[in-house]
């Protein structure tokens, strides 16, 4: 720098100090110290939800809650000896069908089919789970004990115009 010229903030910092001349401040006449006070409060509160949301994320992963990979693992199944319907079992890798039962230990889990027809020949929205003849080592077709139609291996559900009515008759026609 040459001599005779000051920096800027020489200047600023002799303005300041002139007599006679208000010191520059927040325009709403709030104190720095007060400015000061609130962005500390908005540095914590966006600390808190950053970690709150941290915690968050890092739960549902532990707990395995929303995880497309434990969802496509849940199945419906039968028992084959008792009928006894399983609406969420977990199917673990590289187990294959029969799954095994855990209140009995043994492996006479098997994929239950469902079934939307009723005995007058309406869809439903709630299924019927059916053990597929097949899967209990019986020879013959499949009945469904509801609606008496046949059961296939994945079973195809009722036209959507039929299960459209179903869903207003099952709500009470609102």
């Amino acid at each position: 720098m040459a001599l005779g010229q000051g920096s800027l903030l020489d200047d600023e910092t002799t303005a300041e100090l002139a007599p006679g001349k208000a010191p520059e401040g927040p325009p709403t006449g709030e104190s720095s110290a007060s400015a000061i006070d609130r962005w500390r409060y908005a540095k914590v509160i966006g600390s808190v939800v950053a970690v709150g949301l941290c915690v968050f994320v890092i739960s549902r992963q532990v707990s395995n809650l929303g995880d497309p990979r434990g969802e496509s693992n849940s199945r419906v199944v039968i028992d084959s000896e008792t009928g006894e319907v399983f609406p969420n079992y977990r199917v673990r890798e590289n187990d294959g069908s029969p799954y095994v039962n855990s209140s009995t230990g043994r492996r006479t889990l098997v994929p239950a089919e469902k079934c939307f027809w009723t005995r007058d020949g309406k869809a439903k929205l709630k299924p019927t789970y059916v053990l597929l003849n097949e899967y209990a080592g019986r020879k013959g077709p499949t009945m469904c004990p509801d609606c008496g139609r046949p059961v296939v291996g994945r079973n195809p559900p009722p036209p959507m115009e039929l299960l459209s009515e179903a869903a207003t008759r099952e709500s009470g026609g609102k």
